[in-house]
């Protein structure tokens, strides 16, 4: 936390930021919604905060969710998940579930029009939860978000012996620290080492043609200096591949991962925001 507030800039006024909790089988869960005088009506943005699947949250993502909320008139809900080595997969992928499943059925009891249109964003691990959540929802025949927006998401969690990777160490995130994060996430070496190289909930690159030819419009935005970057520009090509056009990708040059969040060190993430904000509308 002090960390994500020592380069995260200013802190930008929201008339109202309220804290609440959703209730779920698996308990509550907490959720932090910013909102600004009179937001658009249409639309809301549910944020899922990075950080391994084992750090981060409502706090570490709270100037990012802030600039999205005051710069796109958004109402904008931020989803505190489980984090591992506590509560292993799928239990954060199935609080995210929850969330949508209430913001979903619960739009106008917040001011929204009943029928807004959710906008779905995440990034680093929150990219991914955004990723399988997609899947799950085109898997059950669910509606799926209007908008998926991406920020350096892990989409292959498979743990390689070897990798050719140019920013795989000494740019923040390295391969080791990636592999510790998926096995804490999964649970143990061995269920990792088998669960991401069946599971699309787990490795949304796993996907079939047919579930990426349903997924709705998307932006990854992407670190030029970022071992995820390779990911992306993967995932986009079996997304095309399978006949879908509604995926983009930005990279900022020079960047490494998580930088999206911290405005006030780098000139990129504002740069970026402006992406985010124009592909939001």
């Amino acid at each position: 936390e002090a960390f994500a507030k020592y380069f995260a800039g200013s802190q930008t006024p929201i008339e109202t930021v309220k804290d609440g909790a959703v209730e779920s089988k698996n308990g509550d869960i907490p959720f932090r919604m910013y909102r600004n005088h009179e937001p658009k009506q249409d639309r809301v943005i549910v944020y899922v905060h990075g950080g391994g699947w084992a750090r981060g949250n409502l706090n570490t993502h709270d100037e990012l969710c802030r600039r999205l909320c005051s710069n796109t008139k958004s109402v904008v809900i931020a989803v505190d998940y489980k984090l591992a080595p506590e509560h292993v997969y799928p239990a954060g992928f199935e609080d995210v579930k929850a969330v949508y499943d209430w913001v979903l059925q619960n739009r106008s009891s917040f001011g929204l029009d009943k029928d807004a249109k959710i906008i779905m964003a995440g990034d680093s691990a929150g990219g991914n939860l955004v990723a399988a959540l997609n899947l799950w929802l085109i898997d059950n025949g669910k509606d799926l978000p209007h908008k998926n927006l991406l920020l350096y998401p892990a989409l292959d969690l498979s743990i390689p012996e070897e990798t050719d990777n140019d920013y795989v160490n000494g740019y923040l995130l390295t391969q080791d620290s990636i592999n510790k994060f998926v096995i804490g996430y999964v649970g143990t070496l061995k269920d990792a080492i088998a669960k991401t190289k069946n599971d699309p909930y787990l490795s949304p690159m796993l996907a079939s043609p047919e579930q990426l030819s349903k997924l709705p419009n998307t932006l990854i935005i992407s670190a030029e200096c970022d071992p995820l970057e390779a990911q992306a520009k993967t995932f986009i090509s079996k997304i095309k591949a399978a006949g879908n056009n509604n995926i983009d990708q930005h990279v900022e040059p020079g960047m490494i991962h998580i930088y999206a969040q911290f405005f006030g060190v780098f000139e990129g993430a504002s740069k970026s925001l402006e992406k985010m904000v124009e592909f939001i509308g």
